[in-house]
């Protein structure tokens, strides 16, 4: 592997040039190698290899950081197998959202040949989020060479959305889709809603959830169907747990709109949902989790408190108890972007929060065995 490489202008399609990239690692005997291009827009004409050297003579070195489409994880390719230590320290490494640093909950080597670090975040890891990661030791080695130091180098954040609940989500916006069609819906909003349901299709829809805890769902549905129901699943270690059956009263039309609800209880944290299809034929606008819990009964969570809540373009945000174990605040909008982090230890909140759009947000107060969410909401 050779990390990301930027390509150079050449000021046409047929204007050629020719650019190299040194220090490229290739193992002895047939190879098979492959050019991924990340961002459309070249053309390729030939490669060569030259000035072949041995590997010793290289530096051993970090190629790039990429996260996944799914996990809380950043993967750091290594132009050579790591040989000692077996178990890697957390402590060397530093991991960033933004500016702040999160803590890392371990590492493991792997990948192709022991040349893949796999640096496991204890926090969730978001698909808009700016990530870097630093590496100041000396005690990862290839031989006797230790891996050279690495300074807030950017990953490549390949991380899928995942909706911050309470939300609403647009059935088109699955993350999978099997077996249902999409097709213009004439409900309020417009846009597309998916159809011709049939038992076995499913769709899948990827979540945060902040709190475990009972939400309703509420289903925006169409259907001639007596019969029309979906089985509500989660995404487990070696299959999919069941968390609901819904079933839904026919509405007399394809495109005459209800919605009908039911109550899920969903455990805190980034996962996959799936509907699946156990009944008859129906047509899904949208989908929508909602906390039953009001924005007026929030204090009897504890934790802090939010004034005013709504609010406009100042908002004071107070911790209770003063004085016990540290945490920080993070606040998150509803498409999941961090808008704030704060230092631990902080008891106070004074925030102006006129820049931000009206809308809900997730107020967080994390720390060592402290987790708690409330609502804020934003109305000019």
């Amino acid at each position: 592997a050779t990390g990301p490489i930027d390509l150079p202008s050449t000021g046409g399609w047929q204007s050629w040039v020719t650019t190299g990239i040194e220090g490229v690692i290739l193992p002895e005997g047939e190879v098979t190698f492959r050019v991924v291009f990340d961002r459309g827009g070249s053309n390729l004409h030939f490669f060569r290899f030259l000035n072949a050297r041995p590997d010793t003579l290289l530096p051993f070195r970090v190629l790039s950081a990429v996260t996944p489409e799914l996990g809380d994880v950043v993967y750091l390719s290594l132009n050579k197998r790591v040989t000692a230590p077996a178990t890697l320290q957390a402590g060397d490494f530093t991991l960033y959202q933004g500016t702040a640093e999160v803590e890392i909950d371990s590492i493991t080597i792997g990948g192709p040949g022991g040349r893949v670090l796999a640096i496991h975040s204890s926090l969730p890891l978001f698909y808009n989020q700016s990530l870097k990661i630093s590496y100041r030791g000396n005690t990862i080695y290839h031989g006797d060479q230790s891996l050279s130091a690495v300074s807030m180098l950017a990953i490549q954040n390949h991380l899928a959305r995942h909706y911050p609940l309470p939300a609403r989500i647009q059935a088109e916006n699955f993350y999978r889709n099997s077996g249902l069609e999409l097709e213009n819906c004439l409900d309020a909003g417009g846009g597309l809603n998916t159809g011709y349901a049939n038992a076995g299709d499913y769709l899948d829809y990827l979540v945060y959830v902040p709190e475990a805890g009972d939400y309703d769902l509420h289903f925006r549905i169409a259907t001639e169907r007596y019969n029309a129901r979906l089985r509500i699943q989660k995404e487990a270690p070696g299959g999919f747990g069941t968390l609901g059956d819904v079933s839904f009263d026919r509405t007399g039309g394809w495109q005459n709109w209800t919605t009908q609800s039911a109550p899920v209880n969903l455990e805190q944290g980034k996962y996959l949902l799936r509907l699946l299809v156990t009944g008859e034929e129906h047509n899904l606008n949208w989908i929508e989790f909602t906390d039953p819990v009001s924005i007026g009964e929030q204090a009897v969570a504890g934790g802090f408190t939010i004034l005013p809540n709504p609010a406009t373009d100042r908002v004071t945000i107070i911790r209770e108890p003063v004085g016990s174990k540290p945490s920080r605040f993070e606040i998150i909008d509803a498409a999941g972007k961090i808008m704030y982090t704060g230092r631990p230890g902080i008891d106070r909140l004074d925030l102006d929060v006129s820049g931000w759009r009206d809308g809900l947000y997730l107020v967080m107060l994390k720390g060592p065995g402290i987790f708690r969410v409330q609502k804020l909401l934003l109305g000019r």
